[in-house]
């Protein structure tokens, strides 16, 4: 017979859960049908609290699934490591800088990763916020898997489960280009300056379950910096991260269920949003578009707009959008112009 009961299957949850933490070695394929297994049975208990009103509404869609999604289509690195410092989770952007493929990175450390003379810092630097539960953003020089030493701006944070398990999560940012460009304005003579901004989204201090799936994307995508949102095929905001919120300058709650013609200040900028994301649902294709939009009154920013399409088990249709502030950037370049033409003159 069918277990109804949300509390019985939440004991069998958590047994699956401490029977996974007790492994002494990790195994990928083992942790990931032991996630895919937790997920469905998250999805159960929540299916089976909200027939009983006890909860809220989940998301519309697989939320394990989704967490691959947004993670593999953000660019910069993410990775996650265990108190071991062993890498047990990370993107696509992260396995592309390192020349690896995900099964040879699940497992390792930096020691088998980069050149040791770097590991020892990195490995200093984790230790510090595993020891403190401080979270730090450093520059550091990174060897990427061509051999090329690159500039990374690394942002490490501490994440605890409800077992009381540490975890680190890490994003790091390539600022290579942007201290190239540095270097030749001050040879010129130029006394304009590039800096790296802070990263100003904290990680939520809340006590979250690294196998809850729901809190964890949540937890993540709120970590970057750069705005996402998702819109379902009605064209209406189903979800935003934090920084998306501090773009338009509204509350979460003054965003989701909107459109863009409820967002934006003009019909024009909301006909331009409207018809790109129309082509991503229709033609499946993903599109990157400059553009410079009006968010807020006086809020004028030159962004890069990612768009892709993501569709859930059941083929319902999202719009998954990663939006890049190149405002500063795009000053920079037109400062670099000028600089040419004076030197040539």
């Amino acid at each position: 017979m069918q277990n109804h009961d949300p509390l019985k299957k939440i004991s069998q949850l958590r047994a699956q859960l401490d029977d996974l933490r007790v492994q002494e070695q990790v195994d990928p394929d083992h942790l990931s049908s032991a996630l895919s297994s937790a997920s469905t049975e998250l999805q159960t208990i929540e299916r089976l609290l909200v027939e009983k009103g006890n909860i809220e509404k989940p998301l519309p869609f697989d939320a394990q699934d989704f967490l691959d999604k947004i993670i593999n289509s953000f660019g910069d690195p993410i990775f996650v490591q265990d108190r071991q410092h062993r890498y047990v989770l990370v993107n696509s952007a992260e396995c592309s800088f390192m020349g690896l493929q995900l099964e040879e990175t699940i497992g390792k450390t930096c020691y088998d990763l980069f050149p040791k003379e770097q590991a020892d810092i990195f490995w200093e630097k984790d230790e510090e916020v595993f020891a403190t539960g401080k979270e730090n953003a450093d520059e550091e020089l990174v060897t990427d898997g061509r051999g090329v030493v690159r500039t990374m701006v690394t942002k490490k944070t501490l994440f605890v489960d409800k077992a009381g398990d540490k975890f680190l999560i890490g994003m790091a940012t390539d600022i290579t280009g942007q201290k190239d460009l540095e270097e030749f304005l001050k040879l010129t003579h130029n006394q304009l300056e590039l800096r790296v901004h802070e990263r100003t989204s904290e990680l939520e201090k809340t006590n979250l379950a690294l196998m809850d799936m729901r809190d964890y994307l949540d937890k993540i995508i709120n970590s970057i910096s750069d705005p996402i949102h998702v819109k379902d095929r009605q064209h209406r905001v189903v979800l935003v991260n934090d920084a998306a919120c501090m773009l338009f300058g509204c509350t979460r709650e003054d965003i989701v269920g909107r459109t863009a013609y409820e967002l934006f200040p003009s019909e024009e900028m909301a006909d331009i949003s409207w018809e790109k994301d129309e082509e991503v649902f229709t033609a499946g294709k993903e599109n990157v578009n400059e553009e410079t939009n009006t968010y807020s009154p006086g809020v004028t920013r030159t962004v890069l707009a990612k768009k892709s399409l993501y569709m859930d088990k059941s083929g319902k249709k999202f719009l998954v959008g990663i939006t890049r502030d190149i405002t500063d950037s795009k000053k920079s370049e037109e400062a670099l112009r000028e600089a040419s033409v004076s030197s040539i003159i």
